[in-house]
């Protein structure tokens, strides 16, 4: 991701650890770094959701963000969800009204089979 990055000035957040945003190709990213737990978590949002669902296929978008979850490549459901629970990773995409998101989360060394699968 190319374009902006700032750091807002301290407290400005409310947050208590620095904050990069940076922006570019019409995204905004935060990122917040806490070197004390070996954790990564992610979460994204875009717009869309239920209300971009065209008439007559209510519940398109709901129903994307379930299959999301329900295999990937060669894994079908039941091997996906096993993967990630033996890596600990943990994975959901929703959609609500005006919103379609996702959130992963896994301990830092399980984070390239996280990003694999």
């Amino acid at each position: 991701m190319s374009g902006n990055t700032t750091t807002p000035a301290a407290g400005a957040s409310g947050f208590s650890l620095p904050i990069q945003v940076v922006e570019g190709g019409g995204f905004t990213a935060w990122l917040a770094e806490d070197h004390s737990v070996p954790v990564v978590s992610l979460a994204w949002s875009w717009p869309g959701g239920a209300a971009l669902d065209p008439a007559g296929q209510e519940g398109a978008s709901a129903l994307a963000a379930g299959l999301l979850t329900e295999g990937a490549g060669d894994l079908d459901a039941l091997a996906f969800a096993d993967a990630l629970r033996d890596e600990g990773i943990g994975l959901d995409f929703g959609a609500d009204r005006d919103s379609f998101s996702g959130s992963l989360r896994a301990l830092a060394p399980a984070l390239p089979e996280a990003v694999r699968l």
